[in-house]
């Protein structure tokens, strides 16, 4: 979450585990007992405990899921990284909590079933690649009605 690792201060640190902050948000971070190489980093609003975010690293690198949420509590994003590239599952809801977009990845690189829906819930595109390159593609109107259908 944070854009430049500079940009925070340390406000304590105990253990395996310090506090961190910037620009208004809390950052607890734990490091994993047997691999200290392994960190979670869980966020927060300063004036909340409420969490926003759960972020895993290895090596300083992002590793593992990833989970971001609306201030409601509600799931806003999960991915999973490997080794720093987006590996598997990438999804994303509306605040209302449909589902917005579901893109699947391997190995960085977009590899299977796109999907993504309006507002209402219906879908309105659906997309296959096979390592990055595009497949298929579907798309409808938010009443249902086919645009168009597309193999490549």
């Amino acid at each position: 979450m944070l854009k430049n690792i500079f940009d925070y201060k340390i406000v304590k640190t105990f253990g395996n585990k310090k506090i961190i902050t910037s620009r208004g948000l809390k950052c607890k971070i734990s490091y994993d007992d047997i691999n200290q190489d392994e960190e979670t980093r869980i966020w927060y609003k300063k004036t909340s405990k409420k969490i926003l975010g759960i972020e895993h690293y290895k090596n300083d690198v992002k590793h593992g899921k990833f989970e971001y949420y609306y201030r409601n509590g509600k799931l806003s994003l999960r991915c999973y990284y490997s080794y720093g590239k987006l590996d598997g599952c990438y999804q994303t809801w509306y605040l209302s909590g449909i589902p917005n977009k579901e893109i699947n990845y391997k190995n960085g690189l977009l590899h299977g079933e796109t999907k993504m829906w309006y507002a209402s819930g219906n879908q309105y595109v659906k997309k296959i690649y096979n390592d990055d390159i595009l497949k298929h593609i579907s798309s409808w109107k938010d009443s249902g009605e086919i645009i168009k259908i597309l193999d490549f």
